[in-house]
């Protein structure tokens, strides 16, 4: 027994170790170029696949438009990107990285590569699939083999998962779930993100709550719709960390919940005056018939 526990802490301590030098090594990263996880991450999405258009981006950022439109806005005015209109079709913008956007690619290339990219670039493909196997086998503990990859650092590797390998995404998806990474929460998920922007998001789920006490479902189901999308946009923006993306979604959210409520409340109203419209006429053919 004792022996087994050794192993699971000396498991945990490693992992430990690797979160650690990632979350250090990002933070230089942003610190030398100046830019937020989200924005490196954009730019390296868009050296990879450019000319690319908004929608592929949030695709490949798994990002709701909105958030992505935000981060290539501060992009273009530092001049790292530009956008152009298609020439075939005008409703198409393609967006791409501009000379020195290229430049910074250059001169910082782990923006590019990834950290955990060029560390396991050159191991050896035995010891890779030994790594696999083992990480493979911690995510099918947790049970998380069908969960949506998102991101936890901006720099870490987002290559397309071969036929029977292990997408790293998920993996680190997974070793976060493990108590023992509970020290790294602060700087993956509510880092940049004030108590301001937490206390919008709080008022953008409670404006939902109250929109549907007034029935918004039933008259206004497309605002709510509407709203649910923006919670779910600033729920990821809040886990890169996107700060400003996830305070104009929680805003988002509350002001269409808002609008839910106040149509609810509009067509409730109508429907209240006809219903007693309907018995005012029904009352007066009642007295009429009466006078007969």
């Amino acid at each position: 027994m004792r022996k087994k526990q050794g192993i699971i802490d000396n498991i945990m301590d490693n992992i430990r170790r690797v979160f650690q030098i990632l979350n250090e090594q990002s933070q230089r990263i942003k610190q030398e170029t100046g830019l937020t996880g989200p924005q490196l991450w954009a730019i390296r999405v868009i050296h990879q696949n450019g000319p690319i258009n908004i929608s592929d981006i949030a695709k490949r950022m798994y990002l709701h438009q909105t958030t992505v439109l935000g981060i290539i806005d501060r992009l273009e005015a530092r001049d790292l990107v530009s956008r152009n209109r298609s020439k075939d079709d005008r409703r198409i913008i393609w967006v791409e990285l501009t000379p020195d956007g290229n430049n910074l690619v250059k001169s910082v290339p782990e923006v590019v590569h990834g950290l955990l990219g060029a560390n396991l670039e050159g191991i050896s493909l035995q010891d890779l699939a030994e790594i696999d196997a083992g990480i493979s086998q911690l995510v099918k503990i947790y049970g998380v083999q069908e969960i949506q990859p998102k991101p936890l650092f901006s720099l870490e590797i987002n290559k397309k998962k071969k036929k029977g390998g292990m997408n790293m995404k998920k993996v680190l998806l997974a070793v976060l779930m493990i108590s023992g990474l509970s020290i790294f929460a602060p700087h993956i998920y509510a880092q940049n993100v004030t108590p301001t922007q937490e206390q919008e998001f709080a008022d953008a789920k409670g404006a939902l709550e109250a929109a549907r006490r007034a029935q918004a479902e039933k008259f206004a189901p497309s605002y709510v719709k509407q709203s649910l999308d923006f919670l779910n946009t600033a729920g990821s923006a809040r886990s890169i960390p996107d700060a400003e993306g996830f305070s104009r979604a929680s805003r988002m959210a509350r002001a269409y919940a808002e609008l839910a409520k106040a149509f609810a409340e509009l067509n409730a109203d109508v429907e209240s005056l006809a219903t007693t419209q309907a018995a005012l006429l029904k009352a007066k053919a009642e007295i009429e018939s009466l006078k007969k």
